[in-house]
């Protein structure tokens, strides 16, 4: 069988290159939020920096809403790791600043629909789970 390589105009190998691009785009942007943040969150200026690394969150929610749609899942009907990704990304954004996703609501839908699965909601409502600071104490914000 043809790899999608050899066959750009196939609409599936399309789908599947745009499926895989944006994986990989979404790796990218776990460790950019991962960074940025950690640098905002550790500065002791962090107000003042809270600004900044807001201003393009807006932008990447849009994109991100754009592309999931009114499919239930990143990388189409069935949930693959892009979605872990995907939740963690949001999550993040999300308790960093609550109203992020307020103009999003495909996005919305998506973290209600992942904190839904059935084994996902088992282990968040059980004594294991322990909802976590995302920095440490001496973050000037750590998700207190």
């Amino acid at each position: 069988m043809p790899s999608c390589a050899t066959l750009p105009k196939s609409s599936t190998c399309v789908g599947r290159q745009r499926r895989r691009g944006f994986a990989w785009t979404l790796w990218r942007t776990k460790l950019w939020t991962t960074t940025c943040s950690s640098l905002c969150c550790y500065n002791p200026d962090f107000e003042k920096q809270k600004p900044e690394f807001l201003k393009p969150i807006s932008e990447k929610m849009k994109l991100y809403s754009e592309f999931l749609g009114k499919q239930p899942w990143f990388a189409g009907d069935k949930i693959t790791y892009v979605d872990f990704l995907a939740y963690d990304i949001l999550d993040q954004h999300h308790i960093f600043e609550p109203k992020c996703l307020d103009a999003f609501p495909y996005l919305k839908d998506f973290l209600a629909c992942f904190e839904g699965l059935k084994k996902i909601s088992a282990c968040m409502k059980s004594s294991c789970f322990i909802p976590t600071r995302i920095f440490s104490k001496m973050a000037q914000w750590s998700n207190k």
